[in-house]
């Protein structure tokens, strides 16, 4: 059985969430709360298994609740749900020690298997947090190579040899070669095969060129 602790200030999400786990046989809701006071009086008394909370405001259960949480119960497993999901707020939660985060927008399924995962220690985010980590990644990746970078990039996944992608740049062909290296290095890949697979995952691949 996963006891749950749900700290929610908005009621239709809370009754929402909490109708959900009673539908399951291995959870048990030993407590709902809807503030920070609420909050530090269940966690005196238990300690769940999971601890379900809504991160939203500066005055609700904030960064700041979720550091205090964690210095005080340091074993605990916290879950966070949340509607913010942009790179810089979904960082600023994982940066306080958070494995589990989901999205209040979350299926059904998501929601389960979040609180599994975190119960038994495991990371958790939704696909939605995942998509947007890897977006940012994606971006940051990019902004690594210089404009010249990125033509050389796509001069060489289409086939051609160093010495035609010099005389096609107007550059030099050790230019070429030195670029490359800086290249391969830079995305830590070894072949242009793993240079082609980059730069399609990567979005960046210009087929026309």
């Amino acid at each position: 059985m996963i006891n749950l602790i749900i700290a929610n200030t908005e009621y239709l999400s809370r009754r929402g969430l909490q109708a959900l786990i009673n539908e399951q046989t291995t959870f048990n809701c030993v407590a709902t709360v809807t503030s920070n006071k609420q909050l530090t009086v269940a966690l005196s008394t238990t300690l769940p298994n999971v601890l379900i909370i809504d991160y939203c405001c500066s005055d609700c259960f904030s960064l700041t609740a979720i550091k205090k949480i964690k210095t005080e119960h340091p074993t605990i497993n916290i879950l966070v749900m949340s509607h913010e999901k942009t790179a810089l707020k979904i960082k600023e939660v994982i940066a306080t020690g958070i494995k589990n985060y989901i999205l209040k927008s979350s299926s059904e399924p998501e929601i389960i298997e979040a609180i599994n995962c975190c119960a038994n220690g495991a990371k958790y985010f939704s696909k939605q947090i995942i998509d947007v980590l890897l977006e940012e990644e994606i971006t940051n990746t990019n902004h690594k190579l210089t404009a010249r970078e990125l033509a050389i990039v796509n001069e060489l996944i289409a086939g051609k040899k160093p010495f035609v992608v010099a005389d096609h740049l107007a550059i030099s062909y050790h230019t070429v070669i030195a670029h490359k290296r800086n290249i391969y290095k830079k995305l830590g890949i070894n072949t242009n095969v793993e240079l082609m697979q980059y730069a399609i995952t990567m979005g960046i691949w210009n087929k026309g060129n």
